[in-house]
């Protein structure tokens, strides 16, 4: 997904700043601060983090915006920030099968906000249902990184039950080695004590 350029132009459409926008750039970085920070995760190659840092950008954005989904939109904004550092190790880690969904989580969470932000504030009915998407996108999220952290966790007991066996072998085997030097230091003197 990196190599194909699809997350780069994600990031120019959501950043919304054009060619002449930097052209007219004058140094002042009020404005721009989210997509340098959208860009900087490109840079890095964390892609679930860009996806993260993408939907917050978002959220932001309706949050200024959007008054009529504010509330839910800064609640998803509270947790987004939250969840943002171990969501950055996340793309490190040894888990890339395990964390596709979340990516899918981020792209249509960027995709609902998106579309949430256009909808105009006499139309009930779709505010209700935007509501009601952005509070499942918010619990989905949750959802899926207890259930990482679950199994993040029974992985490092695993891991750490290996060590203990291992510890337990470096031991028997230290102890081994130390019966071999006395009994090797009594050959030893037995040699010495034979007449010549």
């Amino acid at each position: 997904m990196v190599g194909d350029g699809s997350i780069l132009v994600l990031v120019k459409k959501s950043a919304s700043c054009s060619t002449a926008n930097f052209n007219s750039f004058d140094g002042d970085l009020v404005g721009f601060e989210d997509q340098f920070l959208v860009m900087a995760e490109l840079v890095t190659g964390s892609v679930l983090g860009t996806l993260t840092s993408q939907l917050l950008l978002e959220v932001r954005n309706g949050v200024k915006t959007c008054i009529m989904f504010g509330s839910h939109l800064k609640c998803l904004e509270s947790t987004l920030e939250y969840i943002n550092p171990i969501v950055e190790n996340m793309d490190a880690s040894n888990y890339k099968e395990e964390i596709l969904p979340l990516h899918k989580l981020m792209e249509d969470g960027t995709a609902l906000v998106t579309k949430a932000r256009g909808i105009s504030i006499i139309n009930i009915f779709q505010w209700k249902n935007y509501s009601a998407k952005m509070k499942k996108l918010e619990s989905d999220i949750l959802k899926f990184l207890n259930l990482y952290v679950i199994a993040v966790a029974r992985d490092i007991r695993n891991l750490q039950d290996r060590v203990k066996d291992m510890q337990s072998q470096i031991t028997n085997m230290y102890s081994a080695i130390e019966d071999m030097k006395l009994k090797i230091d009594d050959m030893h003197l037995a040699i010495i004590k034979l007449p010549i």
